[in-house]
């Protein structure tokens, strides 16, 4: 279990018991959550070696650039 009978978390701008919480579809991102991470780099070279690092270390998920449709939900 992710949580004890005192956990408290913060949701839709309260502070609630943990037990309480109504989570739908997105239940994983209320222990993990979600992310988008903009990286700039100082030469376009190094992107190879940098996703190689991230993927070796389990934090990657989507590159962005080439799916302009996900843009829209950070909007």
């Amino acid at each position: 279990m992710y949580y004890s009978e005192n956990t408290i978390l913060y949701l839709d701008g309260k502070w609630i018991k943990a037990k309480d919480a109504s989570v739908t579809l997105f239940n994983q991102s209320l222990h993990y959550g979600n992310a988008v991470v903009g990286i700039e780099l100082g030469n376009a070279s190094e992107f190879s070696s940098l996703k190689e690092r991230m993927i070796e270390y389990d934090f990657y998920g989507e590159y962005l650039n080439d799916k302009p449709d996900l843009f829209q939900f950070l909007v």
